[in-house]
């Protein structure tokens, strides 16, 4: 069984989320959604499916069957049974082809309950096309031995203590992505944020 996804901004084919998607795409097609664009603080762009404006992307049907969802919903920083807390959520969007009637598809989009520290709309239709062809992202600066440790601390549980070299942890203070909680560190909404992606 086979499901229609809506790939779009970091989605969409060369972007930082499309290689979690490549394998499973049998079939795509150019398409668009209304809704509205939202540059997060990292330097990724998500959809907001209330509002007006046409957000490009493509269709695709994916060859996966429904044991997949919860790999590929934790790939992308969403969990089910989270309800209000997650940061992005999975929605069925109607989406439009340019021929043929729209279809109900899945997409990963912001969730509506959660307020994002420098997440700005983006307004101008042509802004969306530049952003998409040419936009460097804070996770495109970081180094691996930054992400690593990033992806590191977002696993820890509880009060675990993660341990970091005072260069790394001067690099990562300064990006604004950890904060020095006395005993251990932890990720701010940035830090957060950027996980979600890495």
């Amino acid at each position: 069984m086979g499901y229609s996804f809506f790939l779009y901004g970091v989605y969409d084919e060369g972007q930082k989320c499309y290689p979690r998607f490549k394998n499973f795409i049998v079939h795509q097609q150019t398409a668009y959604v209304k809704g509205t664009l939202f540059k997060l603080a990292c330097g990724l762009a998500l959809l907001n499916p209330q509002g007006e404006k046409v957000v490009p992307g493509r269709l695709v049907q994916l060859d996966i069957n429904e044991s997949h969802w919860p790999i590929i919903d934790a790939l992308n920083g969403y969990n089910s049974s989270a309800g209000k807390k997650n940061f992005i959520v999975r929605e069925q969007i109607e989406v439009s082809v340019h021929e043929g009637a729209p279809v109900l598809a899945q997409t990963y989009c912001l969730s509506p309950d959660k307020k994002m520290r420098g997440c700005q709309e983006i307004t101008e239709d042509t802004f969306y096309t530049q952003f998409k062809e040419s936009h460097q992202t804070l996770l495109d600066r970081l180094t691996e031995r930054q992400k690593t440790y990033i992806q590191k601390l977002s696993q820890a549980k509880g009060r675990e203590i993660v341990p970091v070299d005072m260069a790394l942890y001067r690099e990562l203070m300064s990006l604004e992505l950890i904060v020095d909680k006395g005993r251990r560190l932890a990720l701010t909404s940035l830090g957060q944020e950027v996980s979600l992606f890495l």
